[in-house]
């Protein structure tokens, strides 16, 4: 596979109703884990953290590889 045949292949994924249902399952579970004011010890919080940057990274996946193929084949 080339990489531009890796990148639209990744852009029609984006494209797809299910990976839009996806996205709002992130964002939803994201914005259950931002209060951080329930968590009862360190241990608990940097476990959160570590699911929150989790989240935050699926999320961004997408701007992220389309900012790549912009930079690369010029959109």
């Amino acid at each position: 596979m080339t990489d531009r045949e890796y990148y639209d292949n990744l852009i029609s994924l984006f494209s797809t109703q299910g990976w839009k249902l996806y996205l709002e399952d992130l964002e939803d579970n994201l914005k259950g884990l931002q209060d951080v004011s329930t968590i009862p010890s360190s241990e608990q919080f940097w476990q959160r953290k570590g699911q929150v940057e989790l989240l935050t990274r699926l999320i961004g996946y997408q701007p992220l590889i389309e900012q790549h193929f912009e930079a690369e084949y010029g959109g």
